[in-house]
């Protein structure tokens, strides 16, 4: 009002430009009109225009003041829910592969990438906002796709872009390629990881022997960590041979420098795997004196994990290792002098009378709990670079290694699983076992180990035990297989017993258990009973009964009727039901189950539920008990073939509020790569999270039984959920 050109102002005050200045002095106050000078009209406009403008957004700001903030609030929680676990749209398809909750968890960092992808399984890119830039190589998270799509420049396909996980290896050279930093890197590499390496010594070598060794200087050493520690950050450091203690001090000090680094940056610090280096397989040493007592003083205690052999071993505790005996009590002595949290003794070297068919290697913790690894004895002299391949593969799972195989997600080695060791080391010795099954001889000496994929071989994945014996002359099982794998492989063998892995994988799938009702009491066994009975169903014959919560009198009480009912069905109706009592393998002997299901808890021990001693194997078997084992890990899987079960059991496949969930679901890729890795004639039960929305999706994977509890105790009609799980069968066969 200040500015308009004809405005009345009292006499007293001039204002130019629509300013308020100073009063002037006058006689008099008379207010008198007075048209504004031409500069003083054009400022005035111009000041006019702003100031209706800032009252117009202050106006138009207040009213919609309040709808962004509940727009923010609205987008925010949106897409904080389908980013975390518990997205519900990950329990409609699964995790973590729906392509609804993949794209809109893709969406906050897609605008950060200036891109906007869909899923390649929905067909196209559908908007792109700029050129998305390659993004730098992180370490896998479990809440985060394993990578994006992009459209290949060539055929403008949609072509996988992995995020990659990054691991270093600090090691020496080896011409001949077999061993050192070539086959860490390729190790890295098949496994899922990106190699970055930094070398420490040249050597000149071939098949037949070491020739000429030169180390690297501490200049270049040093470098090379700073480079690195810059750009190419690792999950995991895998140490290989360092040889004088000159460069074990440069890299102790460089390694502390990248852990503070770590925690000075917010980072998680990398994992150290450390493979002793000190004598090739052609008998060469590399390692000068005063290097070994260097590395146990100052590097081991880094490390997260060692992993020498029989000979290196020997050397670092001072005495020969003759028996299993001898090698756990080095173990303990390494493990002491060195402080490191676990070593891995590797057996390959060694010969003993009882360790003549299998080969046998140590996991032991600083906590003193101890496993036993076990394989077959390969019959081959081209096992060059074992030890590096080895330990390389060990740190590119534990980095968060991925594998090779399209589409595949091995949570295993991700970080956040208590940074599992044991399974690790599990897929390493899978990794090498299957590596030497696939060598072949290069030159004239020893050839190399093969490097191959992510570990997919039954044959090559080994099996688990407390004690080497358990794992050699008295290993457990093989118990009773399911009723129809028993008549599968006998029309097999009177077929002239041809046709090998899909032969055994018929069998399995011949198997009659297909859904398996977890029912809580003996009440919901005789419901169900009555159900498929009368409704003639016949893919629900199996039912497993867990009570919870009852005192000893009562949980044997409970799982006596709980028998009769399914003897009385039997007898009643031909097939009848096929009880499977859950964990207290006591009772399932006294009165007569069908079966044993036993979790990882009461695989050995099992307290506080009933039970006081550990499982008697031997007493389930001669029952003629069948047992099934429940798995989580990839330890926990090799745990469980070490007895030869009758079925395997694999979950949380996707998330479920049945019980607490310690592990990460594995969805349908994890059914598919135990199915992989285990002997095709042992069916595979999944569980955790199934419903008939993605039961198919289970059975496509690899699973012939699905375990299910809410899917059937929580549906208003149970009679028309049994008819639509075993319409789910009928319809499978119809299709075959």
């Amino acid at each position: 009002r200040h500015c308009r050109p004809m405005q009345q102002r009292p006499l007293g005050y001039s204002d130019i430009g629509g300013n308020l200045l100073a009063p002037a002095t006058h006689a008099s106050a008379t207010t008198v009109p007075r048209p504004p000078a031409p500069a003083e009209a054009a400022g005035c406009r111009i000041a006019c225009s702003a100031v209706h403008i800032s009252r117009s957004f202050c106006d138009s700001f207040l009213v919609l003041l309040p709808l962004l903030v509940a727009t923010a609030v609205t987008v925010g929680w949106l897409v904080y829910l389908l980013r975390s676990e518990n997205n519900p749209l990950q329990l409609v398809r699964g995790y973590p592969r729906s392509s609804a909750a993949n794209i809109f968890r893709r969406i906050p960092l897609a605008f950060c990438r200036r891109s906007l992808l869909l899923s390649p399984t929905k067909g196209n890119l559908v908007a792109t906002m700029g050129m998305a830039s390659t993004p730098k190589a992180t370490v896998a998270s479990p809440n985060r796709d394993d990578g994006e799509n992009v459209v290949s420049k060539n055929d403008n396909q949609p072509v996988k872009k992995m995020k990659v996980p990054v691991a270093w290896t600090i090691a020496g050279s080896d011409s001949g390629g077999g061993a050192g930093i070539q086959a860490d890197l390729h190790a890295m590499r098949a496994l899922g990881a990106h190699g970055c390496s930094i070398i420490t010594a040249l050597t000149a070598q071939n098949s037949v022997g070491v020739d000429a060794v030169e180390y690297c200087s501490e200049k270049m050493i040093r470098a090379s960590f700073k480079s690195l520690r810059n750009d190419l950050f690792p999950g995991t450091i895998k140490l290989g041979m360092l040889g004088t203690a000159e460069i074990v001090d440069v890299v102790v000090d460089e390694l502390k420098a990248v852990l503070e680094y770590a925690e000075r940056t917010g980072r998680q610090k990398p994992l150290l795997v450390c493979d002793p280096v000190m004598v090739a397989t052609t008998g060469a040493v590399l390692m000068e004196a005063g290097t070994k007592e260097k590395m146990i003083q100052t590097l081991f205690p880094l490390c997260k994990i060692v992993t020498p052999n029989k000979k290196e071993a020997e050397l670092l505790a001072g005495f020969a290792i003759r028996s299993p005996d001898d090698a756990e009590k080095a173990a303990r002595k390494i493990l002491k002098d060195g402080k490191c949290d676990s070593i891995l003794l590797k057996g390959g070297h060694s010969s003993s009378e009882d360790v003549v068919d299998v080969v046998q290697d140590l996991l032991m913790h600083r906590n003193g709990e101890s496993i036993w690894l076990t394989l077959p004895r390969l019959d081959s002299k081209h096992t060059h670079g074992t030890g590096c391949t080895l330990s390389s593969a060990i740190a590119a799972v534990l980095a968060g290694g991925q594998g090779t195989v399209p589409g595949s997600l091995h949570r295993l080695g991700q970080r956040n699983l208590n940074n599992d060791v044991a399974s690790a080391c599990v897929l390493a010795k899978c990794y090498v076992h299957q590596g030497i099954r696939a060598s072949s001889g290069i030159g004239e000496g020893a050839g190399p180990v093969a490097q191959t994929q992510w570990p997919c071989s039954p044959g090559s994945f080994p099996w688990v035990t407390s004690t080497a014996k358990q794992g050699g002359k008295d290993r457990p099982g093989p118990f009773p297989p399911m009723e129809g794998v028993e008549i599968a492989k006998r029309r097999h063998a009177q077929g002239g017993g041809r046709g090998g892995h899909s032969a055994a994988a018929a069998a399995a799938a011949a198997s009659d258990i297909q859904l398996l009702p977890v029912v809580p009491d003996a009440k919901w066994v005789a419901r169900l009973a009555s159900i498929m009975d009368r409704e003639g169903l016949s893919s629900c014959r199996h039912i497993q009964i867990r009570p919870k919560g009852l005192s000893r009198e009562a949980l044997e009480e409970e799982i006596k009727r709980a028998c009769d009912i399914a003897r009385e069905s039997s007898s009643s109706s031909g097939g009848g039901v096929k009880l499977w009592v859950n964990d207290h393998w006591d009772l399932a002997i006294k009165y007569g189950a069908y079966g044993l299901h036993v979790g990882q808890e009461d695989l050995f021990r099992v307290d506080g539920k009933g039970c006081s001693t550990e499982v008697d194997l031997d007493k389930v078997k001669e029952a003629g008990l069948r047992i099934g084992v429940s798995t989580h890990t990839y330890e926990e899987l090799a745990k469980g073939l070490a007895i030869r079960p009758s079925y395997i059991s694999t979950g949380p496949v996707y998330y479920t509020n049945s019980k607490e969930i310690k592990y990460i679901p594995n969805g349908v890729a994890g059914i598919a790569s135990w199915r992989e890795l285990i002997d095709p004639s042992i069916p595979l039960v999944a569980i955790g999270g199934i419903s008939l929305e993605n039961a198919r999706d289970c059975i496509e994977a690899g699973a012939v039984s699905l375990a299910v509890i809410s899917a059937v105790t929580q549906q208003d009609d149970v009679t028309k959920a049994l008819k639509d799980w075993d319409q789910l069968w009928t319809n499978d066969d119809d299709d075959q």
